[in-house]
């Protein structure tokens, strides 16, 4: 019989890679030698030979032994990946890892992360829904009455004409509207009690809101009569007439890429190997489920909700999936309201009630615009310092108009073997269109072959082969 033998072929013991070329032989079998292992006998041998085939098979060559003189024995051992190898290209099994193919989505477990991580961050311009200062905000201004409930928002300045207006008509204790005269011919304890009491106990609800008027105007209606009790007073401001909240912010912030681009995968961007948080005054700093960050272009999307009558911020967090829909990340809330009045009595008595006080005294001396004034200041003064304004504010009020700011931390795997070792794939694969190695998920290939054979080719399959 023939057999060819290779020098020097050089593959691994996991490789179906079989030899080109070769010398041909005349081998005679050694008696009781087997097809697994067989042993061949012939004559001058060349000692470099380290690979055979014979019988459709490959075989390494473990040793080559001198029978006699001139007779060498040259004992062989069945390499099961060369010789099935199209068996093994033709079968179609779920492949966990390959170096030809990937699936960027599925993480790479194999490789831990290195201690150092890279932390980028990107400015996001403050959009200027919050005010730090006064003036800029609104009040929000509550009444009850022969009208029913209204809840009115005005600027600070239209507020302070609307006093202006309102407290040198008091109502007297019998009714009608209270005179010049009549003040001045009235005591003040008497004035007090039929002028402002019938006012400010129609008053429910009094606010400063660090909002800016415009953000919210659009949900307003312009009114020319403010009704309190049983006045109206001309004077045009803004009224609630449906909803009291309403979104006032609708945009998205995309957060940095990585250094390395995510070459290695998507899943670079997923945790462990990445975490993700956004800074948004008043809601402070906010931590972000970053499983979907790759999957929605690194991109979330921002909607903030204002309830004007209790002083609400809402802020809602999520990823746009495309057709998947919007994927909620979460809903934080925070009240930045000032309260100034809360029912039918002043919450603030040191402050505003000594403020109306000097207001009253300013209206008996016909000084209108100075018991305005009065009534501002004692507003203005009772507006809380930054941490005493409840709910979700998370910093001092200057921070309302910073800047907010996107944060991307991400930890570097150690540097990989793509050869060696692939790259996640978890897809079903028909072996011969991949290359190189190649690793698979419990797999069960069904050969013409011994038990052992099989038993070997699997082991191979399922603990990572090179086809080549």
């Amino acid at each position: 019989m023939t057999a060819v033998f290779y020098g020097n072929f050089s593959k691994r013991r996991n490789s179906t890679k079989q030899p080109t070329g070769g010398t041909s032989k005349t081998v005679v079998l050694k008696e009781g030698t087997s097809v697994m292992k067989p042993s061949f006998l012939l004559t001058s041998p060349v000692l470099t030979w380290n690979y055979c085939s014979a019988f459709g098979n490959y075989y390494y060559i473990r040793d080559i032994v001198l029978e006699t003189n001139d007779l060498f024995r040259v004992e062989c051992e069945l390499d099961v990946m060369a010789t099935f190898k199209n068996a093994i290209g033709n079968y179609t099994t779920l492949v966990s890892r390959a170096a030809s193919d990937q699936n960027y989505d599925v993480i790479d477990g194999i490789y831990p992360a290195k201690t150092v991580p890279d932390t980028q961050r990107v400015q996001i311009t403050n959009p200027g829904l919050f005010t730090t200062t006064f003036s800029s905000g609104c009040i929000v201004f509550g009444t009850i009455g022969a009208h029913g409930q209204n809840y009115y928002v005005m600027t600070p300045s239209q507020f302070s004409g609307l006093c202006s207006l309102l407290f040198p008509g008091l109502q007297a204790t019998g009714g009608g509207t209270l005179t010049l005269e009549g003040w001045l011919g009235m005591e003040v304890s008497q004035a007090l009690v039929g002028g402002l009491n019938s006012i400010m106990e129609s008053v429910t609800l009094l606010k400063w809101l660090p909002i800016n008027y415009s953000a919210i105007s659009s949900m307003l209606t312009t009114v020319s009569e403010v009704h309190i009790g049983n006045w109206t007073v001309q004077r045009s401001v803004g009224s609630v007439s449906g909803s009291i909240s309403a979104q006032i912010l609708g945009t998205a912030v995309t957060f940095p890429a990585r250094a390395d681009a995510g070459a290695r995968g998507k899943w670079l961007y997923a945790p462990p190997f990445a975490s993700y948080s956004l800074y948004i005054p008043p809601f402070g700093l906010i931590q972000i489920d970053g499983a979907y960050m790759f999957g929605a272009g690194r991109q979330v999307s921002i909607d903030i909700m204002a309830d004007i009558v209790t002083g609400t911020v809402t802020l809602r967090l999520y990823y746009a999936l495309g057709s998947s829909g919007p994927k909620m990340i979460g809903v934080y809330n925070a009240n930045i309201a000032a309260d100034m009045r809360a029912g039918g009595g002043v919450s603030n008595l040191g402050g505003i009630a000594s403020g109306i006080a000097g207001a009253v005294s300013s209206i008996i001396s016909e000084n209108y615009a100075g018991a305005a004034s009065s009534i501002m200041s004692a507003a203005q003064n009772a507006i809380p310092q930054a941490s005493q304004i409840g709910g979700g504010v998370s910093g001092p009020v200057p921070d309302l108009a910073a800047n907010w700011y996107a944060y991307a931390t991400y930890f570097d795997p150690i540097d990989e073997d793509q050869a060696e070792f692939g790259r996640p794939l978890c897809e079903m694969k028909q072996i011969n269109t991949l290359s190189g190695y190649v690793k698979c998920a419990n797999a069960s290939l069904s050969i013409p072959g011994h038990a052992e054979e099989m038993s070997e080719i699997n082991g191979f399959l399922n603990g990572g082969f090179f086809y080549e």
